[in-house]
């Protein structure tokens, strides 16, 4: 509406200043206003289009001006001056005369609409280019986020894989929190000492992801239903509960942990080494 208006008063003001006067029925003493405003009507209002279309975009208001908009010109000018020569024509009573100036304003509207929807294609165009833009980095980061999950599960695995695969066995001894990987990690181990002030869980799913491909190590340390039970609620038990379901094989108090791992190891010690070397991938197959 406002650059319709600029147009508007533009156009009126050139009309007036070139000597015009609305109503005039002498068709040469209105062409040379009649030209300039016409003129005044197509630079203000396209310029006006043109900048709007530049600001959208990385061409120049100039490019955009000489390759959209210059060359429809002449049709504005075919269109102004027909519609002008219709009005006089009526003026005088000739209306039939008047219908003979229909064609010329038909092309011009017919030369507009190709403007028009040329510069909706354009826009169109504009567009969909930017929504396949952001679908294209949208794509990229679950990609990264992808390759990252699956950087950080691969390190996991291999950490836990490389417990279970050490020819010795492993003590997990356990003092607090002992939660997703943490679990997974003393599952990976071959025994289990914690302190009956611990806490434990697979609370993964309570932030939208799966636990890590090690929790499959939970069903032959506490059966199937307690390991769907923490994996599926992300509930917390503590260490009796811990114990109870046999992921604990020692539970002690805190100032009591480091004796009760000594002794296990001591207890570990006493047996030959090369027995304890095969027994341990035996128990694992």
């Amino acid at each position: 509406m406002a650059a319709e208006a600029i147009t508007m008063v533009s156009t009126g003001l050139v009309f007036v200043s070139l000597g015009g006067v609305p109503g005039a029925i002498a068709f040469e003493s209105i062409a040379k206003p009649l030209v300039g405003a016409i003129s005044t009507y197509f630079v203000v209002n396209t310029s006006l289009i043109g900048g709007a279309i530049a600001l959208s975009s990385s061409r120049t208001w100039w490019q955009v001006w000489h390759d959209e908009f210059l060359w429809i010109a002449p049709s504005f000018m075919v269109a102004g001056s027909a519609g002008a020569l219709a009005a006089l024509i009526i003026q005088r009573g000739r209306t039939w005369e008047a219908l003979l100036l229909f064609a010329p304003v038909y092309l011009t509207y017919r030369t507009y609409r190709i403007f028009v929807d040329r510069f909706d294609d354009q826009r169109r165009h504009v567009e969909e280019t930017q929504r396949l833009h952001t679908e294209t980095l949208e794509a990229l980061r679950q990609a990264l986020n992808a390759e990252q999950a699956l950087v950080e599960h691969t390190l996991t695995h291999v950490a836990n894989e490389s417990i279970r695969m050490l020819p010795v066995p492993v003590i997990a001894r356990i003092n607090g929190w002992c939660l997703g990987f943490g679990m997974e990690l003393a599952a990976a181990c071959d025994m289990r000492v914690g302190v009956d002030t611990a806490k434990f869980g697979m609370p993964e799913v309570r932030v939208g992801i799966p636990s890590g491909m090690e929790a499959n190590l939970l069903p032959a340390l506490i059966g199937w239903g307690k390991t769907a039970e923490l994996i599926f609620t992300g509930d917390i038990i503590d260490a009796a509960e811990a114990y109870r379901c046999g992921f604990l094989q020692k539970l002690v108090a805190v100032t009591e942990l480091d004796a009760a791992v000594e002794k296990m190891v001591s207890s570990i010690l006493l047996a030959g080494p090369r027995a304890i070397r095969l027994q341990k991938p035996l128990m694992r197959d």
